[in-house]
């Protein structure tokens, strides 16, 4: 049975996963397989806030492999739930890039991410980047990145590079049906034994002959055909995880109950 995310419930980490979820006019699916062992650089989060009304959903990738990466993956995770409640992603990544920075101390350190908001009352899906591969949208059975309008300066670039980067979002209307997948480079640079990558052209056309699915039909859909071109053993050379959601209803506002109490002295108010 799907995890059903309650309200104000923040959801993640960097270990394996492999679970299915549920938000308010939403559902999706999380696979999660660090390389190294239990925990690893792929951070991921989910969260659904104000009453069912705003879902964020995070994925990072801290660049190298091992411990160090582990733990500063953790301390990653740890930034993220931080800043969760921050709706505007240019002010999210420009909290984390700074942030990140102080907590790692090391120039050499920087990690990449992919962040958006979804609005359920307007339907309005918002996203950004930080040096982190293309949020997919798969919507009538084609399947294409979501790229951000070109910007000039130093924009976008992954976090604990460069303290005065800039990062702008984009934004569009979903529709009931449209699907969105959030992945790590892991997924695409595995390579078969001939040392070819699955890559993002091929990782799209096995989308589109999957489609139409539940997100859950779509990741193992998708896992299996990766697992088919590299075999299992290409699926250990770096953490690959993926998030996939879809649009399944727009829910009707919450309503707002009022303490018995309130609800009697606004009366009183009111006969006066």
């Amino acid at each position: 049975m799907a995890k059903v995310l309650s309200c104000s419930e923040v959801w993640g980490g960097g270990a394996a996963i492999d679970t299915d979820f549920k938000v308010p006019g939403m559902e999706g699916a999380l696979f999660s397989r660090p390389a190294d062992g239990l925990s690893g650089g792929d951070i991921y989060l989910v969260s659904n806030c104000n009453m069912g009304q705003v879902f964020k959903v995070v994925l990072a990738d801290v660049a190298g492999h091992g411990d160090d990466v582990a733990q500063i993956g953790q301390m990653l995770a740890e930034l993220l739930r931080a800043n969760v409640s921050e709706r505007d992603n240019h002010t999210f990544l420009s909290q984390l890039n700074a942030q990140f920075e102080l907590s790692a101390r090391d120039g050499s350190v920087f990690a990449t991410l992919a962040c958006a908001t979804y609005f359920t009352r307007t339907q309005e899906f918002c996203f950004a980047y930080a040096g982190h591969p293309q949020i997919i949208l798969g919507r009538g059975g084609t399947f294409e990145p979501l790229a951000l309008t070109p910007q000039p300066g130093i924009t976008n670039v992954p976090i604990g590079i460069e303290s005065t980067a800039d990062f702008h979002q984009g934004c569009l209307k979903l529709q009931v049906g449209d699907s969105l997948l959030l992945y790590t480079d892991g997924l695409i640079e595995a390579r078969n034994e001939t040392g070819q990558q699955y890559g993002l052209p091929r990782m799209l056309a096995d989308l589109r002959h999957l489609a139409p699915q539940s997100p859950m039909s779509l990741k193992n859909g998708l896992l299996t055909r990766l697992t088919d071109f590299v075999s299992p053993r290409g699926l250990d050379q770096d953490d690959i995880t993926l998030i996939a959601v879809r649009l399944t209803d727009v829910p009707a506002p919450p309503v707002v109950k009022m303490a018995p109490e309130l609800e009697k002295l606004m009366k009183d108010a009111k006969g006066k």
